[in-house]
């Protein structure tokens, strides 16, 4: 094999493998099982004692307080987890409303 050749076929460009349309099917229908089997039960339940419940007041209160910094639980500071879910958790109130949340906890 002359050296040339090995040169050329290093340059020619990668080309993707074909994915079958069933493959295809099969992921699409995989992601739509697990939005199901992941949001159709959130309303279902309460909150659960006491984790959830804390976890959405500190979210409430980032919310109400407008310090997105400092995670607060009735005032005291409150550093247990991550603040990247209490963020989430108040965006999430910020867009779908505290109502979710009474709804979710069970409150009237």
């Amino acid at each position: 094999m002359h050296p040339d050749s090995q040169v050329s076929a290093a340059r020619q460009p990668m080309t993707t493998l074909p994915v079958d349309s069933s493959a295809k099917r099969t992921a699409w229908v995989c992601w739509i099982l697990l939005a199901l089997v992941w949001f159709v039960p959130l309303g279902w339940r309460a909150l659960f004692s006491p984790d959830e419940g804390r976890y959405a007041s500190i979210g409430l209160e980032m919310l109400q307080s407008g310090d997105w910094i400092t995670p607060r639980l009735n005032g005291l500071l409150y550093f247990e987890k991550p603040i990247f879910q209490y963020w989430i958790t108040a965006a999430s109130l910020a867009v779908l409303g505290s109502t979710s949340l009474r709804r979710a906890s069970g409150l009237p």
